[in-house]
């Protein structure tokens, strides 16, 4: 058959079913990369979920079973891997890295509305290790969610931010990501997304 559309195509390259053919090949084709570009994205957000999971299950609930297939894992390939995850969003667009971000807190278990009791020791840290943060936010006309808070910490310590760093992270958060009022996670992850432009 297609042979056969070829030697026509040669004979009569003006005929009105030869263009129509084409364009239809032409469509097809697009067609084609089309879904292959939607697969490899969601196999890319399954990817960031699984790094939230592993995230989870090194940093939050190490012994919520006795094993788990991130065990085996050494610290150090971990943390390149969630660097990697969180620094390459700056390649992809902004609507993809938000999904991206979701993703990657959908595997931290923190998509619901209210932050799961196994983060009450994170929730905690966090609030002994800033106990002025909170107050200078409501300042600010900011009231970050505690799923929110806790994404935050834990994109900081993804990245092994130092506490300058992470202190940067924060004020962009608060001062130049153009967030306010009460921020949960879908108001939190174009923020992010932002940040990444901005970071190094």
């Amino acid at each position: 058959m297609q042979e056969a559309f070829r030697l026509a195509a040669e004979e009569k390259p003006a005929s009105p079913i030869v263009r129509v053919i084409k364009d239809v090949n032409r469509t097809q084709a697009a067609e084609r990369i089309r879904q292959r570009k939607e697969e490899q994205f969601a196999q890319l957000k399954e990817q960031y979920e699984s790094l939230g999971g592993m995230w989870h299950a090194t940093a939050i609930n190490p012994f919520a079973v006795t094993y788990n297939k991130y065990n085996r894992i050494p610290i150090e390939e971990k943390r390149k891997l969630w660097v990697k995850a969180v620094t390459s969003l700056k390649d992809r667009p902004p609507e993809q890295r938000i999904e991206l971000l979701k993703s990657l807190a959908s595997g931290m278990q923190l998509t619901g509305d209210h932050a799961p009791p196994v983060y009450l020791r994170s929730i905690l840290r966090i609030e002994s290790d800033n106990p002025l943060d909170f107050l200078r936010d409501e300042l600010l006309g900011i009231s970050f969610s505690f799923p929110s808070i806790l994404f935050m910490d834990a994109i900081s310590h993804m990245v092994d931010h130092s506490k300058e760093q992470n202190q940067e992270f924060k004020d962009f958060m608060t001062k130049r990501s153009g967030l306010k009022g009460k921020i949960d996670l879908p108001q939190l992850f174009p923020a992010i997304s932002q940040w990444v432009d901005h970071s190094k």
